[in-house]
């Protein structure tokens, strides 16, 4: 299998499907492609010829990745005002060199609830609110969310940088053990397991398998 990651660019190709088969909208043949790439195919739900088809592709669930009172770290840039790198990071914790957290500054807070992770079929899964405490903040000041906590902290110990905002699957840590990990590596695996649902409603065998 030809598994994207996040430095690949993606091509749009409008297709229309006749006789049984894609084209490409605009005409001309469909282009040859490599064996085993894996991509999204994205159409309106009246697109389906069954509509209780859909089921499969509609399946969501909400899950439980963090309890409430966990710890989490969030990774602020040594180039925006902190300092210099490698502060933050706690002492009894292993981290993955491909993650270069040697390279960066880390700053932990903590949920108050539950964090828990909405799945939505074949779309993109969300966490769902949560209230954070940030260390050094007043305790009126209102954190509903794991982005807002992000916010807040990057507001905070990134005064130079221009935008606030960031994915915070790839830049808020948790840890798993003793090894520090993205929340994207929670993602995937609740994404994994509700594949699973999908791959057994259709009784078929995993393709990426």
């Amino acid at each position: 299998m030809n598994f994207p990651n996040e430095q690949d660019k993606n091509v749009v190709i409008p297709a229309v499907f006749r006789k049984g088969a894609w084209h490409p909208l605009y005409g001309g043949p469909m282009p040859a492609f490599k064996e085993g790439t894996l991509a999204e195919i994205t159409l309106p739900e009246h697109g389906f010829e069954k509509p209780e088809e859909l089921q499969r592709f509609n399946l969501e669930d909400e899950v439980v990745i963090l309890p409430s009172g966990s710890p989490l770290w969030a990774v602020m840039s040594p180039h925006h005002g902190m300092g210099g790198p490698g502060l933050g990071k706690p002492k009894y914790a292993q981290t993955r060199p491909q993650d270069g957290l040697n390279r960066v500054n880390l700053v932990e807070f903590k949920i108050l609830e539950n964090l828990q992770l909405h799945l939505r079929g074949t779309k993109h899964a969300q966490l769902q609110p949560c209230r954070c405490e940030l260390e050094g903040f007043p305790e009126d000041v209102a954190v509903l969310s794991v982005n807002q906590a992000y916010t807040r902290l990057s507001e905070k110990h990134e005064p130079k940088r221009k935008s606030h905002s960031g994915n915070v699957f790839t830049q808020v840590y948790f840890l798993d053990g003793k090894l520090l990990l993205p929340l994207e590596e929670a993602r995937k695996r609740e994404v994994i397991n509700l594949e699973k649902k999908l791959f057994q409603q259709s009784g078929e065998l995993p393709l990426r398998e």
